[in-house]
């Protein structure tokens, strides 16, 4: 895919009257800078899902023209998968937009739009989705400063064990991997568990899915 080079930039800082919001991510290998706790908590989502390779806060605005006057429309999110790039608008209530606001978005959707790229929005509901969501931030935040050769270690270990089994179960072995680890395991599919519940000692894990590779992920942040 051709590089954009907004990845490339360092990101813009918050606008007047935002609150200011440093992000770790993992996916970038850097802090983003985030204008909400929203937006920073759809970059937990970002850093769950997949068929996410990298996204950014440090979004080029878009130029057009309504009547003779040149207006800009900027974006709160690039989000590059494998097969697409999309822009990506942040707001807690798209139902409760002033008419302004929503013509600003109608005409930036607009101008993406000639350009082949899509304008998606993200809303409160679809980013804070009950025990999914809470789950993802849980292990996202209490999986840091894994070590590769611990995640290492605790790739092996999972791949040995009989399931269904739980946390609780696997830290009775005497040689159980660490709790972080088998956080980021949990958080990168490698064990999967029903996320429509909060996640405890005893909740039932599965073997998951072996992506990605623990090669793959950024243990030192």
């Amino acid at each position: 895919m051709e590089k954009n080079t907004a990845f490339s930039r360092a990101s813009r800082y918050g606008c007047c009257g935002n609150h200011l919001v440093l992000f770790p991510s993992r996916k970038n290998k850097c802090q983003l800078r985030c204008n909400s706790m929203l937006e920073a908590d759809y970059c937990i989502n970002l850093e769950y899902d997949h068929e996410v390779v990298r996204y950014t806060t440090n979004v080029p605005s878009i130029k057009f023209l309504v009547g003779n006057k040149l207006h800009s429309y900027t974006a709160d999110f690039i989000v590059e998968t494998q097969e697409s790039i999309n822009y990506i608008e942040i707001k807690p209530d798209f139902t409760t937009l002033s008419a302004r606001t929503q013509e600003k978005l109608n005409r930036g959707k607009e101008a993406l739009s000639t350009q082949g790229t899509p304008l998606r929005y993200a809303s409160l509901e679809t980013i804070r989705n009950g025990c999914c969501f809470r789950n993802k931030e849980f292990l996202y935040f209490n999986s840091f400063h894994v070590s590769r050769d611990e995640l290492g270690y605790c790739m092996q270990f999972i791949s040995e064990i009989q399931y269904p089994t739980s946390i609780s179960e696997i830290i009775k072995n005497n040689h159980h991997p660490s709790l972080k680890s088998l956080y980021l395991a949990i958080f990168i599919r490698q064990l999967d568990f029903n996320m429509k519940k909060i996640i405890s000692p005893v909740s039932l894990l599965q073997q998951g899915v072996n992506y990605p590779n623990a090669a793959d992920i950024d243990t030192s942040r």
